[in-house]
């Protein structure tokens, strides 16, 4: 039975929010504000349910024409359905919705959101999924919410060459004996590519048993992607640090971001848009300026380096700590390669080093820099920095929802937040990037 829905908002994820007849709330992905659409449902919980978009009997304005033939089935994408300007509106919103009602903090401005100059073709990295279908290897995305592979040969977010190494692994993929057996879990292969040198890196995740399989692919595609730099097995294991194995080749891609190069390994993070990784830090290193020179600058969650070397020169001495041991051996060699000097960079969890570095009492970090995963900071770390005297902090979120958490928490612990500047590192999802300045 089809339902007659008017559409008021959207959610979190981009789907659009409405309410059934019963006041039930509904959410339809594909749907927009200011929308009558008929919905399938598909989900029905206790005090919410899911449609499925059947019809649009009004049509919003800022609809338009998504140019994905498979937008609407890969589950990459969220919002190719919404004009662009609408997109950076929306995300405006989504952020200054978070920061006020999970936070608290009601008065916080939200300045607009720092838009991108490519809103297709940006990402320089694709994770996707391959298993045995019909006696065929399937590589493609999950469909939203499901383990179903939508096969797929281009995808409108990479680069061309990303694109053309994605259809050439499809094909070698569809032609070469299995991976694993046919009913087993698909594994998943990351390809990567630098867009300052044109290079690409593959990484595949799957057990030891398939790795001799995996050699023979990586030889076909290397008569086929002059550009291929080097290919990695990650296997399986538990705990912060997985075991890399060279499939061919051990050389890491290099980028160029603001003047410095970076190596960056097969497990190492990098933003995957480069461009707006560049209006990012650049904003980051404008909210520094005030502070220079600084005798100590913390970077936590430091990954390969990025903030804590293209800001060393604002300071006597730069700490970068992070969790993942491969990418803080990347941070030290990028910090040799750059000829930066005055940056130690510590493996290990932020919430451990932290305290030390504070007990030493020989040196308080006069800025501290916080860009956590997704899940944001821990508790540990938060009530470490709510109980020091460390006077400014930086946060990039990547999450409005565990940014406005932290944020909530480290003004309990006296620190004063200042205005959020969102910036639009994923255009087509409904995933934004956030910086703020805190002082205490």
């Amino acid at each position: 039975m089809l339902q007659k829905v008017a559409v008021t908002g959207l959610n979190h994820e981009g789907a659009g929010v409405g309410r059934l007849e019963n006041g039930k709330v509904v959410f339809i992905p594909f749907a927009l504000p200011g929308e009558e659409v008929l919905c399938r449902l598909t989900t029905a919980k206790k005090n919410w349910c899911r449609g499925e978009l059947q019809d649009i009997l009004i049509p919003s304005p800022h609809r338009q024409n998504p140019p994905c033939p498979i937008y609407h089935h890969c589950g990459g994408c969220s919002l190719q359905h919404l004009l662009y300007e609408e997109q950076l509106q929306w995300k405006r919103e989504k952020v200054r919705e978070s920061i006020s009602r999970l936070g608290g903090l009601q008065q916080l401005e939200v300045f607009p959101v720092l838009k991108a100059d490519k809103v297709f073709g940006y990402r320089n990295k694709l994770t996707l999924h391959h298993a045995r279908e019909n006696k065929k290897t399937i590589l493609g995305f999950y469909s939203p919410g499901t383990h179903q592979l939508v096969p797929v040969e281009n995808c409108l977010l990479a680069p061309p060459l990303l694109n053309s190494a994605l259809k050439q692994l499809s094909q070698i993929l569809r032609h070469i004996g299995p991976l694993g057996a046919a009913n087993t879990p698909a594994r998943e292969v990351v390809l990567r590519q630098s867009f300052s040198r044109q290079e690409l890196m593959f990484l595949f995740l799957s057990p030891a048993a398939d790795t001799g399989q995996l050699r023979k692919i990586v030889r076909l595609l290397t008569t086929k992607i002059p550009s291929l730099l080097s290919a990695w097995q990650q296997l399986p294991g538990k705990g912060e640090n997985p075991v890399f194995k060279s499939l061919q080749g051990q050389e890491k891609l290099v980028e160029d971001l603001l003047g410095k190069e970076f190596c960056l390994g097969p497990g190492t993070f990098f933003q995957v848009n480069k461009d707006q990784a560049g209006v990012l830090y650049q904003n980051v290193l404008e909210l520094l300026k005030p502070s220079a020179p600084l005798r100590l600058l913390v970077d936590l969650h430091c990954g390969a380096g990025f903030m804590a070397q293209l800001a060393a020169e604002m300071a006597h001495k730069v700490i970068g700590i992070d969790s993942f041991a491969p990418a803080v051996e990347d941070a030290r060699y990028n910090a040799k390669a750059n000829n930066i000097s005055n940056a130690v960079f510590l493996a290990g969890a932020a919430e451990k080093h932290l305290p030390r570095l504070l007990q030493k009492n020989v040196e308080l970090p006069e800025v501290g820099l916080l860009n956590p995963p997704r899940g944001g900071c821990s508790s540990a770390l938060l009530r470490t920095i709510a109980g020091s005297s460390i006077p400014r902090l930086i946060y990039v979120s990547c999450n409005p929802a565990t940014l406005a958490r932290d944020l909530k928490i480290l003004q309990e612990g006296g620190y004063r937040p200042g205005p959020v500047q969102p910036v639009d590192m994923f255009p087509q999802t409904h995933h934004v990037e956030s910086i703020v300045a805190l002082a205490k």
